[in-house]
């Protein structure tokens, strides 16, 4: 059970972070020229 609980946890932070890169970047102008 262990083992279901780590890669659900796994999968979780990977959508987690998908959002927020996803959020960060429609909130952020695309001015890399800037960075």
């Amino acid at each position: 059970a262990k083992g279901v609980v780590f890669r659900w946890r796994s999968h979780a932070n990977l959508f987690f972070s998908n959002w927020l890169n996803y959020y960060v970047y429609q909130e952020t102008p695309y001015d890399l020229e800037k960075l």
